[in-house]
């Protein structure tokens, strides 16, 4: 064998030893792919066998939990009817018992309104008859207040009158009266039908003296008195001629009075210490002297 061919089958050799060692790693691969495939098949096994085995737990567990949903439905439904029966035999016992409360809430009013009107009855009588005593009651008060008033006026009057002469005779000069007269009555020249009281009249030949009297001087009082003043000559037509000497008097004047009948010429008598004097003399002449 040539040089050639040797090489050429040594080269063949060469090339059949390595086709036979990669052949040899490629079954060895194979083998080893086969292996793992058949590892690999044996655990999906194992894991569908346990996915099954989950599987029937699974529907297993379902079949109980449909079983028991079904029971607690039908004890929901028992329960339901149950309540809807005790609620409506409630409801039908409320409603008794309202109408019981209605009926009785009814005969209450009635009777409410029967003693409501009793009541007012027996109050309109009880108004009645306290109104026509206290109606009564008024007027003897009213009568006996009257008559204390005529008494405490009489009472001044009295107390007044005796010091009206020694007053003139003290301020005026008047030792004498043409005429003296108490609680007098004069009608009016004018109009016969106005009659009028004075309390305390004295006429000297050169003063007429004309004094009112209260027992509870107000301020309303001296302005009559200062009105009427305006009108004495249509009573009296002796006041022509004469001076007129004007007294308010009282066992007490308030200053504010006394005051006020200074400014209008009036003079004030009051009680001063144990006896009934003139309180303004000095004033009023002052007020005739610059009017």
């Amino acid at each position: 064998m040539n040089v050639a061919l040797q090489k050429k089958v040594q080269t063949l050799e060469t090339r059949t030893d390595s086709l036979e060692k990669v052949l040899g790693q490629f079954i060895s691969s194979v083998n080893k792919a086969m292996i793992r495939m058949e590892a690999g098949t044996q655990e999906m096994r194992a894991d569908t066998k346990a996915f099954k085995g989950e599987m029937r737990e699974f529907k297993e567990e379902m079949r109980e939990f449909k079983a028991s949903t079904e029971a607690l439905g039908k004890n929901m439904e028992a329960s339901t009817e149950a309540l809807g029966k005790n609620m409506e035999a409630g409801a039908e016992a409320l409603r008794k018992e309202m109408r019981e409360f209605k009926a009785s809430t009814e005969a209450i009013g009635k009777n409410m309104e029967a003693d409501t009107e009793t009541f007012k009855e027996k109050t309109r009588a009880g108004m009645a008859s306290l109104e026509k005593k206290l109606k009564n009651d008024s007027t003897k008060l009213r009568r006996e207040v009257g008559r204390l008033d005529n008494k405490i006026g009489m009472l001044a009057e009295d107390m007044v009158a005796p010091n009206i002469p020694g007053i003139a005779a003290e301020y005026f000069g008047d030792e004498e009266f043409e005429s003296f007269a108490t609680r007098f009555y004069r009608r009016k020249s004018s109009d016969r039908r106005v009659r009028r009281e004075f309390d305390v009249i004295a006429i000297s030949d050169r003063h007429f003296l004309v004094c009112e009297v209260k027992s509870n001087p107000r301020p309303e009082y001296a302005r009559e008195f200062s009105e009427m003043l305006e009108e004495l000559p249509d009573f009296f037509p002796e006041t022509r001629g004469r001076r007129l000497i004007p007294i308010f008097a009282s066992l007490t004047l308030p200053g504010d009075l006394v005051r006020y009948l200074s400014r209008k010429g009036i003079y004030a008598m009051g009680l001063r210490e144990d006896t009934m004097d003139l309180l303004n003399f000095g004033e009023v002449r002052e007020h005739i002297a610059n009017p």
